[in-house]
């Protein structure tokens, strides 16, 4: 975790006042406002926990607080954030979209919070929050589930991605198959821009072996420092949620990654509020000067033209949507066939590759100047340096390719969607589009290329058998044979696995770009609809109504920009 914060604290007053002017502009940046003074009037902040899915978030959590209240399971559970806060005692509350707070018996959080019981968050469940007695949580730290990202369900994604403005502090989980993913590592990236304070777990540690978790940590760890934490030391905590709630002992790095979040608590809690604060305000602030104006422009143009321009737009966003729709499959169809080419790109690849290794291994094999235990080694090391270079040059070729054709299917399907939304106006991507196309696929490559030291043909009886052969011919034609061996073996794995990573980029990358579209279209039409109706009532009220509105909205602007210009002054 990084020091040396802004401790100057900012009080509640600023977003009390852009409460104030949302009143009647924009009721969602009212809630927000007035949601996040309660939770800085109250000391509270937001760990976040974060990962792909299946990576134990849900188990980490429950292990910390010391008891199962969060659902867990085999299929991916987690549908809706939810926050886990300090209680007298143990409780939970369920808010519903136009319902309010609810409150349910914390053995039914399933019902709401699972995949299962709640699919797909078809009860429009916003928030959840449970409360336990217990004294991590006391300082006014919350421990926040989320669902994984990369799930097959849009809906999940979006859920976590939609949280990330009022998360304070992340608690990264991560894993061993692989690593770390794309989309993973795009989500750091992402969140790191937020916040400061960032913490790793490898969780699920019972369920490796020492070799898998070491070769883990060293990957994820290089990856972290070069794409992420560059300036920074990174330590990744090695854990098991299952192990500990099942124990009741802590194991492995434990203790540590309980001590991190005393210290989070009781060192940084001012410090996180103050920028919980900061960011929630520029954040709101942005988003009623939008609000504004939008209003503004749909009452200083003449009537006629507005109410024609705002039936256009109100068309175009209905198109659009029904375009969305019918163009998905053909993005998904252009995703296709890119998987099936690199599928074809791959078996070439062996065919090539292989015998060019072989040859390169047996040259390295035959300049070896060990003997003994070092021969069978040093001729895996030189395989795995083989097997390296050949998937390495392969990658980079083919990762070429692929952003390049999906460049290329990304511009078309913006295109397509173009041609029923020419100005960009329903979907708001006027500006964003170029940068859509140019930022290609979403996210870093996760790929790293397992040795597999546990298959690997070095253990007690295959030196046994070094040790035996006569003469020291025999020797080296087994080190030899198990050698190339090793390194076909290699080379079959690991570019399996590399194309496995193209394809989880291009699957993620679709999915981000179509549901960022998706979401632009509903929050323009959501906005869209509710300006049009008032823009109506005003203009049939009279001339002197809308003067009056447009004065009152030109003063609220002023206004909204003020507390912008004060909290930036503190």
């Amino acid at each position: 975790m990084s020091h040396g914060e802004n401790t100057t604290p900012l009080t509640s007053d600023a977003l009390v006042e852009v409460a104030h002017l949302a009143e009647g502009i924009d009721r969602a940046v009212r809630r927000d406002a007035e949601a996040l003074s309660r939770r800085l009037v109250e000391g509270r902040f937001y760990v976040a926990c974060l990962g792909q899915l299946k990576r134990g978030k849900s188990t980490l959590l429950n292990a910390l607080v010391g008891t199962a209240v969060l659902p867990t399971g085999v299929v991916p559970v987690t549908s809706v954030v939810t926050v886990v806060r300090y209680g007298a005692a143990r409780g939970a509350r369920v808010c519903m979209k136009g319902a309010g707070w609810t409150a349910i018996d914390p053995a039914t959080i399933s019902l709401y919070a699972s995949e299962r019981e709640n699919p797909r968050n078809a009860k429009r469940v916003t928030a959840i929050e449970v409360f336990e007695p217990h004294p991590l949580l006391r300082s006014g730290l919350c421990l926040v589930d989320t669902p994984g990202v990369g799930s097959v369900f849009l809906e999940n994604t979006t859920a976590t991605r939609e949280f990330l403005p009022q998360l304070d502090a992340a608690l990264f989980v991560l894993g061993t198959d692989p690593p770390i993913t794309a989309e993973e590592l795009q989500l750091i990236e992402e969140v790191s821009k937020r916040v400061r304070h960032r913490i790793f777990v490898l969780s699920k540690a019972d369920r490796t072996s020492d070799s898998e978790r070491a070769e883990a940590v060293r990957f994820t760890t290089e990856i972290l420092r070069t794409r992420v934490n560059a300036d920074d030391q990174v330590s990744i905590l090695v854990v098991s949620g299952a192990d500990v709630l099942a124990s009741g002992r802590p194991t492995g790095d434990w203790p540590a990654l309980v001590q991190t979040l005393q210290q989070l608590a009781t060192r940084a809690g001012a410090n996180l509020l103050a920028e919980a604060e900061r960011r929630g305000l520029a954040y709101l602030r942005a988003r009623l000067v939008a609000a504004v104006e939008e209003r503004i422009g749909l009452l200083e143009r003449p009537l006629a033209d507005s109410e024609a321009r705002l039936a256009e737009q109100r068309a175009r966003l209905a198109d659009a949507e029904r375009a969305l729709s019918d163009l998905s499959p053909l993005l998904g169809a252009e995703e296709a066939r890119l998987l099936e080419q690199v599928e074809r790109d791959r078996d070439e690849f062996l065919a090539n590759a292989v015998p060019l290794a072989e040859r390169t291994l047996e040259a390295r094999l035959a300049s070896l100047a060990e003997r003994g235990p070092a021969l069978r080694a040093r001729a895996l090391a030189e395989a795995a340096a083989a097997a390296k270079a050949n998937l390495d040059e392969w990658r980079r070729l083919k990762s070429v390719d692929v952003e390049r054709l999906y460049r290329g299917a990304n511009a078309r399907f913006l295109e397509m969607l173009q041609t029923v939304d020419p100005d960009g106006a329903s979907s708001g991507t006027s500006r964003e589009v170029p940068l859509a196309i140019e930022r290609g696929l979403r996210g870093g490559s996760a790929f790293y290329m397992t040795e597999m030291l546990a298959a690997a043909p070095d253990a007690l009886s295959a030196r046994v058998a070094d040790a035996l052969a006569a003469p020291f011919g025999g020797r080296i034609d087994a080190v030899r044979r198990d050698a190339l061996a090793y390194l076909r073996r290699l080379l079959d794995v690991n570019s399996a696995r590399a194309k496995n990573d193209l394809r989880e980029r291009l699957t993620a990358s679709r999915r981000e770009l179509e549901g960022d579209v998706r979401r632009r279209l509903q929050e323009t039409i959501r906005s869209a609809e509710a300006a049009l109706g008032e823009a109506r009532t005003l203009r049939a009220a009279g001339s002197a109504a809308v003067a009056g509105e447009l004065n009152r909205l030109r003063s609220t602007l002023a206004a909204v920009l003020a507390v912008g210009a004060g909290a930036e002054r503190l």
